[in-house]
């Protein structure tokens, strides 16, 4: 009887704070939104943007002993007179013409680091045997520079590897950009307009591939409510401000040009904005002759960058297409 009357009096407490909530109109899904809009800020602003999976990895370096045997780490290869125009390359102990392959990190242009273990451990173990050199890039970030200059930092960087290849035992007409997050946005940008990366001193380069970059077009993001406005407050607007114009020089989609590169986009089909902006991209692509591809994963952010280079379909699909365009 005690028991029973436990549970009346539990129903009807829960009922006094159910009817508020409903007259307020959260109890028509409004509390469940702006409950999914927290949850997806927070998983795109962890500094070090990885999933579950990778949480044990988020504070760890990249250990050489986790690499391929005979390894050859050159740490902070400088590409311009900042301590953040920097590099870090992993290169095969017989490295010969081989292809690179380029990764720039995320963080929300605010924070992040090239030398992160889910930036490079699985994708070093998964390429370096396929003939490859790896490089991972840091550039300077929000506040210190604004995007137009963390995108020439990156073509800076670019310019560089294409220098120093042949020391490497690398092929600097084989290059393939990568990026995650805020990175994707940055290699989206410069393989929009090449321009960007001729004028830092970089030639032409083979391919792209962009990891769950919701910013393809800025403008979209940034006017488009049904994305979530916490998001675009917690993560977008303190780097992009309000300045419609502004958004459409940073933004992919509008800067494309005729001479854009192949790109690969890989988007989270868990979030609201990545996939939408990544279809857009690749049609105005295609409109311009231009090869671009999506690949839709229901997998987190985090786990975009997480999961590449670890053995499945889709790391094999993304191999398929560098191996496509070093061809």
């Amino acid at each position: 009887m005690r028991h029973c009357s436990f549970i009346i009096l539990c129903t009807v407490l829960i009922s006094g704070f159910a009817l508020p909530v409903a007259a307020e109109g959260l109890g028509e899904g409004r509390l469940l939104k702006k409950f999914m809009e927290r949850r997806q800020a927070r998983q795109q602003d962890q500094s070090s943007e990885v999933g579950a999976e990778e949480s044990g990895k988020r504070s760890r370096k990249v250990d050489a002993a986790d690499l391929p045997q005979g390894t050859r780490i050159l740490k902070d290869v400088a590409y311009g007179k900042d301590p953040l125009q920097t590099m870090d390359v992993y290169i095969g102990a017989d490295a010969q013409d081989a292809p690179i392959l380029i990764m720039v990190h995320g963080g929300g242009w605010k924070r992040g680091d090239k030398g992160g273990s889910h930036m490079v451990t699985e994708k070093v173990n998964y390429w370096q045997p396929k003939g490859f050199i790896y490089v991972s890039v840091n550039y300077r970030m929000h506040p210190q520079v604004k995007i137009p200059t963390m995108a020439k930092d990156v073509a800076s960087a670019l310019a560089m590897v294409q220098d120093k290849a042949p020391s490497w035992g690398g092929d600097p007409d084989r290059v393939v950009m990568m990026g995650h997050s805020a990175g994707a946005h940055l290699v989206a940008l410069i393989s929009a307009d090449p321009g960007i990366a001729r004028s830092a001193g970089a030639s032409r380069w083979s391919g792209t591939v962009v990891l769950d970059s919701a910013l393809l077009d800025a403008v979209d993001q940034m006017s488009n409510s049904s994305y979530g406005s916490f998001v675009n407050k917690k993560i977008y607007a303190p780097v992009l401000g309000d300045d419609p114009a502004f958004w459409e020089e940073v933004s992919p989609l509008h800067r494309m040009t005729r001479s854009a590169i192949p790109t690969y986009i890989v988007c989270a089909s868990t979030r609201k904005d990545a996939c939408p902006q990544g279809y857009a991209f690749a049609k105005k692509s295609k409109s311009m002759k231009i090869y671009s591809e999506v690949l839709e994963q229901r997998s987190s952010h985090g786990d975009i960058l997480g999961g590449l280079g670890k053995p499945g379909s889709y790391t094999d699909s993304v191999d398929r297409f560098i191996e496509r365009v070093i061809q």
